[in-house]
């Protein structure tokens, strides 16, 4: 372990919580929203300071340090506290207070002290900046006893893991993931100017004092609209992930992305600059800043045995008010924006999710000029621009205001049209419900009944949809349903856990398919599998599976049937399947068949008999090559150049079980389709592929 290490570990082992970033000579205690207190190993001595990251806008945190009376104070009769905006980006506020070596190395017990104690004096007295702190109380004693160490504060740990719902509180956490970003950002400061100062110099053209680029001063008079500083989203984004034996560099092509809208559309905003007359030309003031440097997400805690999967990372982007640009495309003029990494999303294996948001950065900010318009200006330009997926966050954002005017909104201008909100899994749950009330009340009389369906139907696959609504949207159904097929589905639908999980309501729901009845072997197995697999209920599908054998008739009734009645989830009645195979067995009359008939007999999860499943293939190729064989109907009908060719296909295309049952011997049937197309006799093409008991059997 190198010096500095040592030294990092030395102030771990009194700072549990701390931070120690990955091959960087400073450690990091997080106070409140991406404020820092550090300590850095630099040339002239440790550094200990305070960062605040930039999301706390600096006006309140000079404030709240004055109140304390934490500015000025002079700390061990020579470490004057200062506070300072930073150098390159005056949204943050920097406390530094120097320790110099004098002559001592990191290994040197008295340099680790001072460094401790001072470091432990700055961290109680910036705890304050977080109303909901806990204090922490100073682990060093000036009398030169040995220093105790900070045990984490269980009270804090607790409270902190309670602010993150997503994630259970009582489940104990494992490694821990760091993610950092590196590239260039923007940070963006939208404020309500119409009550600010105006420059006396310039008040003939109402020239606001803020146009100098420093937002500073509207802090003091304004109200903030949007504030953030953020990376940009795009190719040259280097994303850095870190902790639990991981260490990954991936670029933006790696993640799924979940995209999210600019905080315009807000109650706030719509009551301020909406709902009055002439409120929309409330004047405001975007600041910009090109910023280039690190930019930290909040850390993801594992939980306790579980190792980091990067395909369960997803990445948020926002589409910000600004930068954008105008660009001409196929001589059409349009507006092109750059989008920026709000966040990320992690799903644990038992599907809580963790958001993990900005925390803080180290960047250097070049200011651009900032734009003065009024809200119109402002949000309608962004509103004008927006995509179909984002008009339609637009509408779940509108939804938390507007309520049911909302879904008003979206079937008239959808004519109706919503498949594909109903079915959107960020769809509220309240708009949910009010767009099937709207949409059945008013547009559904003049569908058509399976159009309408198949808008249900992405109601009740929505994760969204309450049990209320589920429940309304099965009455509907019941209510029109008038045959076998309207209420077999629906009854499947209903007993489901993950939808009402109501046994009594199924029964009754398949009593009436049951008494409607069917002519079709398939319609009945069907219903069979059903009942067994959904309701348990054996006697009563041995019953229905006795109906559908009493109508088969084809090869295709009887597989289907004996490989539904195999299954261990519906009967796992092993014999009475077997009957049904020797039945099949008598029927087939040509590869195809043949192939079905031995993928269904060596299905995983039915009879798994995989020695009667080659003897059945076997004496497929065996049929294949007799004088009078012809091929399955498919062949000619879709331009096959054989039948193995055609098997191959369906494999490849995963089509039906032939595909998931037939893997196995894929390269067999490749092997004769090529030898065929290549001029060769069926015997020659197939003659390699037999065993000994069956090549003398080919004519």
């Amino acid at each position: 372990m190198n010096n500095v290490e040592s030294f990092r570990e030395y102030l771990l082992g009194h700072f549990p919580t701390l931070k120690l970033p990955k091959g960087k000579k400073y450690v990091e205690f997080p106070v409140y929203k991406g404020i820092l207190v550090c300590c850095m190993v630099k040339k002239d001595g440790i550094n200990v300071y305070l960062y605040s990251g930039g999301r706390v806008p600096a006006k309140e945190i000079f404030d709240k340090l004055n109140s304390l009376g934490v500015s000025g104070k002079v700390l061990n009769d020579k470490y004057t506290i200062t506070p300072m905006p930073g150098s390159r980006n005056p949204n943050v506020v920097r406390i530094d207070l120097l320790i110099p070596y004098a002559g001592r190395d990191l290994e040197d017990d008295d340099l680790r002290k001072e460094v401790l104690d001072l470091y432990t004096q700055l961290v109680d007295l910036c705890m304050p900046l977080n109303p909901d702190a806990v204090f922490h109380k100073t682990p060093y004693e000036k009398d030169g006893k040995e220093s105790e160490k900070v045990e984490p504060n269980k009270e804090s740990s607790v409270q902190s893991e309670q602010e993150n719902t997503d994630v259970p509180v009582q489940k104990q956490k494992g490694e821990s993931i760091s993610i950092r970003l590196e590239g260039f950002g923007q940070r963006n400061e939208l404020f309500d100017i119409s009550k600010a100062s105006i420059s006396s110099e310039s008040e003939h053209n109402s020239d606001y004092w803020y146009d100098d680029f420093s937002e500073n001063h509207a802090y003091s008079d304004c109200d903030g609209v949007l504030s953030y500083s953020l990376p940009f989203y795009n190719d040259n984004l280097n994303i850095f992930i870190e902790g639990g034996g991981i260490s990954k560099e991936i670029g933006n092509e790696s993640l799924d992305e979940i995209l999210d809208l600019d905080n315009i559309y807000t109650k706030e905003n719509n009551d301020k600059y909406e709902s009055g007359v002439g409120s929309e030309n409330t004047p405001l003031i975007l600041f910009q800043f090109r910023t280039k440097g690190i930019y930290h997400f909040e850390s993801l805690e594992l939980l306790a045995g579980e190792e980091f999967d990067l395909n369960r990372l997803e990445v948020n982007i926002l589409k910000p008010v600004a930068p954008f640009e105008e660009v001409e495309e196929k001589g059409i003029k349009k507006k092109k924006w750059a989008h920026m990494v709000k966040g990320f999303v992690y799903t644990f294996l038992d599907g809580t999710k963790k958001h993990l948001d900005f925390d803080s950065g180290d960047y250097e900010e070049t200011p651009l000029n900032p734009n003065i318009g009024t809200w119109f200006q402002i949000a309608e330009t962004y509103d004008n621009w927006l995509s179909e997926e984002e008009r339609v966050l637009k509408f779940f954002k509108q939804f938390a205001y507007k309520g049911n005017e909302v879904a008003e909104d979206i079937l008239e201008q959808n004519d109706g049209e919503i498949d594909d909100i109903l079915g959107n899994s960020r769809c509220p749950e309240g708009l949910l419900e009010a767009l099937y009330d709207e949409f059945i009340e008013h547009w559904a009389e003049d569908m058509d009944k399976s159009d309408i369906d198949w808008s249900l139907r992405k109601i009740i696959n929505n994760p969204n949809a309450s049990k209320s609504l589920l429940t309304k949207v099965f009455r509907y159904q019941e209510n029109r349903a008038e045959k076998f097929w309207d209420y077999l589905p629906l009854a499947s639908s209903i007993v489901k856990d993950e939808n009402l999980g109501d046994k009594d309501w199924a029964i009754k729901l398949y009593k009436k398919a049951e008494e409607l009845g069917t002519e079709s072997c398939s319609d009945y197995r069907t219903l069979a599998e059903s009942i067994a697999n959904n309701l348990g209920d054996k006697d009563w599908s041995i019953k229905v599976y006795k109906k559908a054998e009493e109508l088969a008739k084809s090869c295709s009734d009887y597989r289907n049937l004996a490989e539904s009645i195999s299954k261990d989830e519906s009967l796992g009645d092993k014999d009475w399947a077997i009957k049904l195979y020797k039945k099949v067995e008598i029927m087939v009359s040509n590869l195809y068949e043949f192939a079905e008939f031995a993928g269904s007999v060596s299905h995983k999860d039915g009879l798994n008999d995989q020695k009667w499943s080659k003897e059945i293939f076997q004496k497929g190729l065996i049929l294949f090559c007799s004088n009078d064989y012809k091929d399955h109907p498919n062949v000619k009908l879709y331009n096959w150049n054989n039948e193995f060719k055609m098997l191959s296909g369906y494999i490849d295309n995963g089509e039906d079980d032939v595909a998931s049952n037939l893997e196995k011997w894929q390269n067999t049937i490749d092997a004769i389709s090529d030898k065929l197309e290549n001029g060769s006799s069926k015997k020659d093409a197939v003659i390699d592929y037999l065993d000994d008991k069956h090549k003398g059997k080919i004519v």
